[in-house]
């Protein structure tokens, strides 16, 4: 499913709070379906939270779900780091890692060793 019919089929989650436990809500309105980074779930997410981005997704600007999540400040991006190659971890930080945060982690691996162990 692309992430435009996904927009277009979505049920936004229930505002945060409220009735959680009483017999007389439905299934969907207990929140039972998958929770987290699913499609699913994230879609739910945006149309609750970021109703703007939701009509961009339905108008086919994101290519993926997670792409409209990141945006919209759900999720975090990640990336997979080598540790037994240091020469390709340190070419995928350069490629993905900010200036600041590769300055941020210089300053954190500089630091004296003996006071974490």
């Amino acid at each position: 499913m692309t992430p435009a019919e996904r927009a277009q089929a979505v049920a936004p989650l229930l505002p945060n709070g409220g009735d959680r436990r009483s017999s007389s809500r439905t299934a969907s309105e207990r929140g039972t379906f998958a929770t987290g980074n699913t499609a699913d779930y994230l879609t739910a997410r945006i149309a609750r939270d970021r109703p703007d981005l939701l009509e961009r997704m339905a108008a086919g600007e994101f290519r993926s779900v997670r792409a409209a999540a990141l945006e919209a400040g759900l999720t975090a991006r990640a990336t997979t780091l080598r540790l037994d190659d240091a020469s390709s971890a340190a070419r995928t930080l350069r490629k993905y890692a900010s200036a600041e945060f590769l300055a941020n982690l210089v300053r954190e691996l500089s630091k004296d060793q003996t006071a974490h162990r």
